[in-house]
């Protein structure tokens, strides 16, 4: 088995899969790692393997891995979105042992089920259950993105950051697409944000000297976005003209007004 796992590590499939032939249908744990190389290419029979690894398992040992044969099991129900079958293999597994892994994957199962609340619950047992994990507080906080909770979502990730770092980058990232709409200068390449949803943006005249990052409008003709900064070199009777069309800037545009808005405050 062993040999089998460090075959299939290194691509070596076939091969592993050809060593543990001999032990198929007698040893649990044969039938648990042919279910693991399996699953990169059959769910299906992987899925079967799993389940004659918990069989074998019930019937001569050792029940201490049966937990995470069926683990293994249920993972593979939820990829082939068999989820009635993934929950029942789950629930045994739990009856036998509180187990972070189980309660991870059953969140992502009332998740997929759209139990948000059961979801959530999983994932903070989890968590509880192994504080230092850190795969239960990932689930959580895109658990959070997912519902569109995203100051817990951030709460999540100061303590995500340290242990997984490019997944706490990529959550972050989520977090700020979905709250945030970025919009450049067509010439320089300035960025603003702006949040999503837009607050409501009163349409009383601006008034003051907009400073050089402040947009100065966008092009009603080609849709063209300008910074005063570069508006400034094509003003005609003191407006603010598209370089490239000629037609005036305007800021009609209530995420351009409440930009500007902000600079002049």
């Amino acid at each position: 088995v062993n040999r089998a796992e460090t075959l299939s590590l290194l691509g070596r499939r076939e091969e592993a899969l050809d060593i543990l032939e001999p032990y198929r249908g007698a040893d649990a744990s044969a039938e648990n790692q042919r279910g693991t190389i399996l699953s990169f290419d059959d769910l299906e029979a992987a899925a079967e393997a799993y389940g004659r690894a918990v069989e074998l398992a019930y019937a001569s040992g050792p029940a201490e891995n049966i937990p995470d044969y069926l683990c293994n099991r249920a993972a593979a129900y939820i990829e082939l979105g068999r989820l009635s079958e993934a929950e029942t293999a789950l629930r045994q597994a739990l009856e036998i042992r509180q187990d972070a892994r189980a309660l991870i994957l059953m969140g992502d199962l009332t998740q997929e089920l759209g139990d948000y609340a059961r979801a959530e619950l999983a994932y903070r047992a989890a968590m509880e259950d192994s504080p230092d994990d850190p795969r239960a507080r990932e689930r959580l906080a895109r658990h959070y993105v997912l519902r569109g909770r995203y100051v817990e979502a951030e709460k999540q990730l100061v303590r995500l950051e340290a242990s997984l770092p490019e997944a706490a980058a990529k959550i972050r990232a989520a977090i700020r697409a979905a709250t945030t709409e970025e919009i450049s200068c067509s010439s320089c390449g300035r960025p603003w944000s702006c949040p999503k949803p837009l607050p409501p943006v009163p349409r009383t005249p601006l008034r003051g000297e907009p400073p050089p990052d402040s947009p100065a409008g966008s092009c009603p003709d080609c849709g063209a976005v300008y910074c005063v900064g570069c508006a400034s070199a094509s003003l005609v009777d003191d407006r603010f003209t598209c370089p490239s069309c000629g037609a005036r800037l305007n800021l009609n545009d209530d995420r351009l007004r409440w930009l500007a808005r902000k600079c002049l405050r």
